[in-house]
C-alpha cells in the first residue's frame, strides 16, 4: 500500500525521517521534564491526546510540533536537524559506504 503526501508517494526514507523526528521530539520532551498534562495545557489538548501523538496513534499537526518543541525549550529546526542527521547516518551506514570511509 502506497502512502501519499500532497500527491507524492511517501518513500521509506521519508517514513524513517518522520519517525526519527518524532523520536527526537519525545527525547527532547522527556529531557525537559515537561509532563503530558503540562504539554496538553500549552497545546490545548488533554493528557490522553498528547500521549496518542507520541504513541503514533494520532498524527501531530505542525502547530503541535512547534508548540511541543518550544515548550520543551528547543528550536523545532534543531529537532529536525538531529533527526535528519540520524537518518543520514542510518542510510550511509551500509557496508559499501563504510568501505569507502576506510580508503
Amino acid at each position: 500500500m502506497t502512502k501519499y503526501l500532497y500527491s507524492f508517494p511517501m518513500t521509506k526514507n521519508l517514513d524513517t525521517l518522520t519517525s526519527l523526528t518524532m523520536d527526537e521530539l519525545l527525547r527532547t520532551k522527556r529531557a525537559s521534564g515537561i509532563s503530558n498534562v503540562q504539554l496538553g495545557q500549552v497545546l490545548g489538548l488533554n493528557r490522553q491526546s498528547v500521549g496518542a501523538r507520541f504513541n503514533k496513534q494520532h498524527n501531530m499537526s505542525l502547530d503541535e510540533f512547534i508548540g511541543t518543541a518550544k515548550a520543551a525549550g528547543e528550536l523545532p529546526s534543531e529537532i529536525l536537524r538531529r533527526a535528519e542527521e540520524r537518518s543520514t547516518t542510518k542510510i550511509d551506514a551500509t557496508p559499501s559506504a563504510l568501505a569507502e570511509e576506510e580508503k
